[in-house]
């Protein structure tokens, strides 16, 4: 076995939706992350990892201010597609992050 290596990852997503004439709300979530690894798949792993729980994130966000605000928009089926309302950190696989 390797001896532990860390690195730094950093991901994040941004997207702007038009809401009204001229008027347009952007979001964005961001994660940077210390991951120790002793493998290149193990690092692959955490990495993905990280990727659903920003994905997550940037949905239930996105859906909070556009609730709040009473806004809507052209729905991310894709996003919905990958991460279900709901989903709890074990359904996405993240509940040993």
């Amino acid at each position: 076995m390797s001896e532990p290596r860390t690195s730094k990852i950093i991901k994040s997503v941004r997207r702007v939706y038009n809401v009204g004439k001229y008027e347009s709300l952007e979001v964005q979530v961001s994660y940077e992350e210390d991951v120790v690894w002793t493998s290149v798949s193990e690092r692959c792993e955490k990495s993905n990892s990280i990727t659903k729980l920003l994905l997550a994130d940037f949905v239930s966000t996105k859906e909070t201010f556009f609730n709040s605000m009473q806004l809507k928009a052209v729905t991310d089926k894709v996003v919905k597609n990958v991460v279900k309302d709901n989903s709890s950190l074990e359904q996405l696989g993240l509940d040993d992050l």
